[in-house]
């Protein structure tokens, strides 16, 4: 069902950048702690002496801790602490400059405090992108970086000497025109990776696509050839048992008949649900075509499989179909031998399959072989 198949990519993209995520949130615990110590650290120097150094830095000491506790517990989602931590440190460096520039009386050691503010803003613009996405994180550099230059590379106020202000002026122009390379490096490397995960996302759907039947949404034919030429390769190397098991909807083109095909359909997706429900976790159930469906079994053998296609044989019948009522199907299984191959496995299970049906339908049947 095309829903159904949409679900399953969406759910195989979110589990693709689970590890990614792992390794962020890990990734960014290093950094409110970082951040931390640099704060706590210059504290005690003498360039915080001022009175509104003391008061702002033990606010942002204790909201940094607030988040390294947060993303550690995992109170927080890893999109909210990526934002709050965005805000903090924009919110924090640009009220330190504003704050310079508005004080009385600026000297050339505050030259030197604005170098350093300057040099930790470098640390917004991959953090822009990262949170953001490619757009927004390129609007907000740039805002960010007109805010910055604006803050530091005006000419210095009056109280330090020419010569001084010019080489700080000097300093500060070489600092924003390396950020603005950086921003400009940062888009073009962020708009490739987002083209790239996009042609990612695309294949990964079109490859979904055709191992997946339409309809039903379980794998396809082509899906269960590929896995089951796999499994007999492995069962064949570690010697273990592997049994297919053939399932066929009993008196299916009475129920189109009958009802119509659209209501065939909804019986088949009804059915496929019923039997990927039933199966166990490591089996795979799948449209073998037209109303027949496959089971791989691995590591099963005879009696096991006999006893998986009973289960599932009760899980169909037991219910009735919306708008058609009882529908049963039966049952061909078989076990691997030794030296078989995919199509002699299949077609001993097709074998049995039409015992099923002449024993009087919505039955189980069996061989006896092994892969011993």
């Amino acid at each position: 069902m095309p829903d159904e198949t949409a679900d399953q990519d969406h759910r195989a993209r979110r589990g693709s950048t689970e590890l990614n995520d792992k390794v962020r949130r890990r990734a960014y615990l290093l950094v409110p702690g970082l951040l931390v110590a640099v704060l706590a650290e210059n504290l005690s120097t003498e360039g915080f002496e001022q009175p509104y150094w003391g008061p702002a830095s033990l606010i942002l000491i204790g909201l940094l801790a607030a988040m390294f506790v947060s993303v550690w517990q995992r109170w927080l989602s890893l999109w909210a602490f990526e934002v709050a931590l965005l805000a903090v440190v924009v919110t924090a460096l640009l009220g330190f400059l504003v704050t310079w520039r508005v004080a009385p009386a600026y000297t050339a050691a505050d030259a030197t405090d604005i170098f350093l503010v300057m040099l930790w803003s470098g640390l917004v613009f991959p953090l822009a992108f990262l949170v953001l996405g490619t757009r927004r994180g390129l609007q907000t550099s740039v805002a960010f970086y007109v805010a910055v230059v604006l803050l530091t590379v005006s000419p210095i106020a009056a109280g330090i000497p020419g010569d001084a202000q010019l080489d700080s002026t000097t300093i500060h122009l070489s600092l924003a025109g390396f950020f603005a390379v950086m921003i400009a490096l940062l888009w073009v490397l962020a708009s490739r990776l987002e083209a790239l995960a996009a042609a990612r996302a695309a294949a990964r759907l079109y490859l979904n696509q055709a191992g997946t039947d339409a309809l039903t949404g379980l794998p396809n034919r082509r899906q269960l050839d590929d896995q089951l030429d796999r499994d007999i390769a492995r069962a064949h190397r570690h010697q273990e048992p592997l049994s297919v098991l053939l399932v066929d909807i009993d008196r299916f083109k009475a129920v189109n008949d009958r009802y119509g095909h659209r209501s065939g359909d909804g019986a088949l997706r009804e059915l496929a649900s019923r039997l990927s429900d039933t199966v166990r976790g490591g089996d795979l159930a799948g449209r073998w075509g037209g109303e027949e469906f496959l089971v791989i079994a691995p590591n099963t053998d005879q009696d096991a499989a006999l006893e998986l296609a009973e289960r599932c044989r009760a899980a169909i019948a037991d219910t009735p179909v919306p708008d058609i009522g009882k529908v049963t199907a039966s049952f061909g299984v078989t076990t691997l031998t030794r030296h078989e191959d995919a199509r002699s496995l299949v077609h001993r299970a097709d074998t049995t399959l039409y015992l099923a049906k002449n024993s009087g339908r919505d039955a189980v049947a069996g061989t006896r072989d092994s892969v011993g």
